[in-house]
């Protein structure tokens, strides 16, 4: 990427990298098919006649104090002028403080929407580049939700033919992933284009792009990237295959990566295989149960286990249990454990919360630490092992609180009141840190019965806290959701 940016660039561009399935996520969620850059939660309604304070570098040291202060209207205002001030001037004090802000949960709120779609496209007239570079900063300020009162793409996208920033290019295909797929029509061109860029990583967004967008036609360059491509590029279109379903289209070039060089490529062609569901590659997989990365081999037998392959299913039980063999490498990447642990517990095997009784027990007679604590939790709420709630229970008795409040979580999974009861005890219990841990756990489960705590928590005086409702809340309201 394009070296000599801001400390703040960086920063951003790192965080929009780290947040990108979150964000995707939230995109989703947009009904209006409007071109939502972040996601919001506070801010005040602003119309477009509104008039905002003019951007003069002179008077931000008052919108920082007021930024800063107990009104929370000033404070408002204030942040819309140094968003302002930071999107049409570039300004990147003004910048920082904005993103400073929208982290803390300052101005978090039912207040409304913010319109920073005008300031960009008005800035876009003057310096469309510029523009677009600080645009990156508003994709993760989700904090903030910007609402387009005038759908004026053309003024903010006019001429992205004439990009040649790696960078910007790469934010105007994330930005265009939020865009309703008739609205992006004008603009897939240009998208398809970037398929052919000298960057893998502009490769890879575009394609990803595509796919929310316009996915027909998209088997070609999935194949091209199996065949010819970066290692990038094949973990990526792996992903976009399995997604997609694209099984007769790309089922032979997934095969042939099946002997990659990159241990991740390996694992993921095998599960993609395994949802293509052709039986015909079983023996193919089975093949890898063999490999020289410990990671491999577990995914593989998972793979080759949905083939009902059984022989592999019964690999997968000493490595659950925690005995790794030792022809093969442990990745960096991952706890062939814990891999292991996860994918017996999958395919419904028993013996999966066997072995999480066993590292249980382990744990709480302090032979071994906590890291298989959580997902031998999980396995025994994904097989509902009701007789492990004693065993379950027995963690309170270690002292470490986070792991209570998961282990609550997995109580009340098993059918144990127990469970709730620890965590609406956490719920209004006085530790900020402690309450959100109970939010997130208790989210996890997605169930309805804990719809009217997340609601109260909705109202609650930390920033943090409702934070951590309003994403539960959105959990639940996910189409899947609820008990």
């Amino acid at each position: 990427m394009t070296e000599g940016r801001s400390r703040l660039t960086n920063r951003v561009m790192d965080a929009i990298r780290a947040d990108e399935r979150a964000l995707a996520s939230r995109r989703r969620r947009v009904a209006s098919g409007l071109a939502i850059l972040v996601v919001l939660a506070g801010g005040w309604l602003v119309s477009r006649t509104t008039t905002v304070v003019p951007g003069d570098p002179g008077g931000r040291a008052e919108w920082l104090a007021a930024l800063s202060g107990e009104d929370d209207d000033a404070a408002t205002t204030a942040f819309r002028s140094l968003a302002r001030l930071y999107l049409v001037e570039g300004d990147e004090a003004a910048g920082e403080a904005v993103i400073e802000a929208s982290r803390s949960g300052r101005l978090r709120g039912a207040r409304g929407e913010v319109d920073l779609f005008g300031l960009l496209a008005a800035a876009a007239r003057e310096d469309r580049v510029e523009a677009l570079r600080r645009a990156r900063t508003m994709l993760v300020m989700r904090e903030v939700e910007v609402a387009s009162f005038d759908l004026d793409w053309d003024a903010l996208l006019s001429g992205i033919g004439d990009l040649s920033d790696e960078d910007e290019i790469w934010c105007v295909l994330f930005y265009l992933e939020s865009f309703d797929p008739d609205d992006a029509a004008p603009y897939l061109g240009w998208v398809a284009a970037q398929l052919g860029h000298s960057s893998d990583e502009i490769r890879v967004r575009a394609l990803q792009t595509l796919r929310r967008l316009a996915p027909a036609g998209i088997e070609n360059a999935l194949v091209a990237m199996l065949q010819s491509g970066t290692t990038r590029e094949r973990q990526v279109a792996l992903l976009v295959a399995s997604d997609l379903g694209l099984a007769a289209e790309t089922e032979a070039a997934v095969l042939g990566v099946l002997g990659d060089a990159d241990p991740t490529v390996r694992r993921r062609a095998a599960r993609t295989l395994a949802g293509f569901g052709d039986p015909a590659n079983a023996s193919a997989v089975a093949a890898l149960v063999a490999d020289g990365d410990c990671l491999v081999r577990v995914e593989a037998a998972w793979a080759a286990a949905r083939f009902g392959d059984t022989q592999s299913v019964d690999s997968l039980v000493p490595v659950a249990q925690g005995d790794v063999p030792t022809d093969c490498v442990e990745s960096l990447s991952g706890d062939p454990v814990k891999l292991a642990l996860s994918a017996l517990a999958a395919l419904g095997d028993g013996r999966a919360a066997d072995a999480a009784e066993g590292h249980l027990t382990e744990f709480l007679a302090g032979t071994t630490d906590k890291g298989l604590v959580i997902p031998s939790l999980l396995a025994l709420e994904e097989l509902q092992r009701t007789s492990a709630i004693p065993l379950v229970m027995a963690l309170e008795t270690v002292g470490d609180t986070s792991l209570w409040i998961q282990a609550a979580a997995t109580l009340h999974v098993l059918g144990s009141p127990q469970g709730s009861l620890v965590l609406n005890s956490y719920f209004y219990g006085p530790d900020e840190g402690y309450r959100t841990q109970a939010i997130n756990a208790a989210a996890r489960l997605r169930d309805e019965i804990f719809r009217d705590d997340f609601e109260d928590l909705q109202g609650h005086e930390s920033p943090q806290t409702r934070d951590a409702a309003d994403r539960a809340i959105d959990r639940l309201d996910q189409p899947d959701a609820g008990s």
